[in-house]
């Protein structure tokens, strides 16, 4: 196969633009993409040519998943202004990572002042400025698909995996590859197989549109259904074999779920992806399967089928998006004295001047998250109030955190985002506290939310986390330190051993995740106390309603960790002060039921006692004794009462307490 090229163009526009056009004159218009598009629109698509306009905003993600659709003898080209121009001005994409009250051209250059670098030292790339003339290209060979297979690695694991499923009573594969290899095409293959058998097969992905490479190797055969993730734990629909296309892309937690319930399982995974790692899927679920499931098979393709092996494109890609950095390594009998190491706070100029320890950094960040992207790289080295703290060990770093401030909103934004009518971009934590917990001054104060901490897997209980979160603690200026993570027994017991306070856990399980969101905090300033006193005094008036109700699934190790000692019912005492200004941000403003239901419930209550709800219009009141006294869920309510829809009957809803609040006064 020919060699893929990345042709860069730099100029103005137009210029640009003729240029692209000159090059590409002898190519199909169909087999010819241009760019930026949505990413979920190129996945298992193939072309011959790709045209990024960067002026636009250069996006890692998409630029890795472009790479990836390009077949061999294909090219990527990029249109750029000027690279001085470029460098000086304020890419658009940099909107999508800034966070109040940072606007795009506050952010630095140094994820392109890395990338042009790395496009003018290579030896393969070609730059040239628009005004010089360039021969048209040669437009590569259509690839031809021989037999529904494109390479060995397929043929042989398709008849493996077939020779098992026929054979043995439970079957558990990995198959694992870079992008571009076949793991899709080889999942569809054995679908359309298996369900010509006779049998039945699911399909479940990230996403509907990631699994559709599967679908159209399958080619339409009865018996092949798809379900999201989340939905097929739940619903757990009847088959005889289950396919996971981008596992690594969902949580181990659900993959462990789906293990238990299907005998039949193959996982296909990205190592190198833009979508999320592969390699921290194999450091940890994999783990898992060598404890709990002895005979699983393992299959890894190395034959690339677009393009040649060690693809000039592909490589280039890989090394400028990170996307194949590791950590560093380590002996795993060595034992590590916390008085040998040192804490560093890096600047992005440190990372981009020190290319070894970018890489180090960065390589422990895609390890330890299975979510990390090339947009992450981006983040990491232009966002503005992100702060990097590194354990070093004998030269190498064994430890990372990512720290960002939050907060510190003046009043007037802090009462509109209390009552749900402003989300600044950022500030996760103040936020979360202010419209889902009800407390109104988080956001006037400043929290450092860890965003990541990741520890060497080599090197792990050994105390580098403490050490690393003691560094954060003595030279933060906040109020309070803050981290939100999918809670897990685990987690929750080294947060708390490092002085940290459950004050909200989420009402529903994140997609990302499967699990519920904890926020957990640590008082730093004397309004930082206040703060984490009321928050944990809010958190335990609220739970055991929460329990109740939206919380009913949460996970019984996890409430004996978080429930306090003593229970009271709270949904039939007296309305305080925090009580009606949920009630007032409720019916005023855009906040959930969810979030102020025990308000809302204690409302009700009284009302009822003193005979007040007699005085709403009979639908108005059954409404309310639907929702309040039953816990019905909104769907059903629409059902049984003829409500148009979900936000008719909760606009009705909340006009319906807002005449009870009225009555009550």
């Amino acid at each position: 196969m020919n060699p893929r090229q990345l042709i860069v163009i730099t100029g103005e526009l137009a210029a640009t633009k003729h240029s692209a056009q000159q090059l590409l004159a002898h190519f199909d218009p169909k087999t010819i993409l241009q760019a930026p598009v949505h990413i979920k629109q190129v996945l298992g698509k193939e072309y011959s040519a790709v045209v990024y306009r960067a002026d636009l905003g250069l996006d890692p993600d998409l630029l890795g998943a472009l790479g990836g659709t390009i077949i061999a003898g294909g090219v990527l080209i990029l249109l750029c202004p000027p690279f001085p121009q470029w460098l000086e001005s304020t890419d658009p994409f940099n909107q999508r990572i800034s966070s109040w009250p940072y606007q795009a051209d506050d952010l630095s250059n140094y994820f392109l002042q890395r990338l042009t670098r790395l496009l003018l030292t290579s030896s393969w790339v070609q730059c040239f400025d628009a005004d010089e003339p360039q021969p048209a290209l040669t437009p590569p060979c259509a690839l031809q698909l021989a037999e529904g297979y494109r390479s060995k690695d397929q043929l042989q694991v398709l008849q493996k995996l077939q020779h098992s499923l026929a054979e043995d009573a439970s079957v558990c594969a990995v198959i694992s590859a870079d992008r571009g290899r076949g793991k899709s095409a080889l999942l569809g293959q054995l679908a359309k197989q298996q369900c010509a058998l006779g049998l039945s097969a699911v399909v479940t992905a990230p996403s509907r549109l990631s699994a559709q490479v599967v679908f159209d190797h399958a080619e339409g055969v009865e018996g092949l259904s798809f379900y999201p993730v989340d939905a097929l734990c739940q619903q757990q629909p009847t088959a005889d074999l289950l396919l996971i296309d981008e596992a690594a892309a969902i949580p181990s937690v659900l993959l462990r779920q789906l293990l238990k319930l299907y005998p039949y399982i193959i996982f296909a995974t990205t190592v190198h992806g833009y979508e999320g790692t592969g390699r921290g899927f194999a450091l940890r679920f994999q783990h898992y399967l060598d404890q709990h499931y002895a005979h699983w098979q393992s299959f890894n393709f190395t034959q690339a089928i677009r393009y040649a092996d060690n693809d000039p494109l592909e490589q280039f890609l890989f090394s400028s998006l990170l996307l194949n950095t590791s950590p560093c390594w380590v002996s795993t009998e060595k034992k590590i004295l916390l008085d040998d190491c040192q804490v560093r706070v890096l600047s992005s100029a440190d990372l981009i001047a020190d290319e070894a320890l970018l890489r180090e950094v960065f390589g422990l960040l895609v390890l330890a998250h299975y979510q990390t992207r090339p947009k992450d790289l981006r983040h990491l080295l232009d966002g503005v109030g992100v702060q990097v703290l590194v354990v070093q060990w004998q030269n190498q770093v064994v430890a990372t955190a990512l720290v960002v401030r939050e907060g510190g909103f003046d009043p007037i934004l802090a009462k509109e985002i209390y009552y749900g009518r402003r989300r600044p971009q950022g500030h996760l934590v103040p936020q979360s506290l202010a419209v889902h917990a009800g407390i109104a001054e988080a956001p006037l104060l400043t929290t450092d939310r860890i965003m990541r901490i990741v520890v060497h897997p080599e090197l792990q209980r050994q105390g580098l986390g403490g050490l690393l979160l003691a560094a954060i603690a003595k030279q933060s200026q906040a109020d309070t330190l803050s981290v939100s993570y999918g809670v897990s027994v685990g987690l929750l017991q080294f947060w708390q051993q490092q002085g940290y306070s459950v004050v909200r856990i989420g009402l529903t399980r994140d997609a990302s995740s499967g699990r519920h969101t904890a926020i957990m905090l640590r008082a730093i300033s004397s309004k930082g106390r206040v703060l984490l006193g009321v928050s944990r005094q809010r958190f335990k008036y609220y739970l055991p309603v929460l329990l109740a109700e939206p919380l009913r699934d949460l996970e019984p190790a996890i409430v004996e960790k978080i429930m306090p000692k003593q229970w009271d019912d709270t949904t039939h005492s007296a309305l305080d002060n925090k009580d009606k200004q949920d009630l007032l941000s409720y019916t005023e403003g855009c906040r959930q039921y969810e979030c102020c239901l025990l308000a809302v419930k204690k409302l009700y209550f009284d009302a009822e006692k003193k005979g007040a709800l007699s005085q709403l219009e009979k639908r108005t009141r059954q409404l309310l004794v639907a929702k309040i006294e039953q816990s019905l869920d909104w769907k059903f309510i629409v059902q049984q009462q003829g409500f148009q829809g979900k936000k008719q009957v909760i606009s009705r809803f909340r006009e319906g307490v807002g005449l009870l609040l009225a009555i009550s006064r």
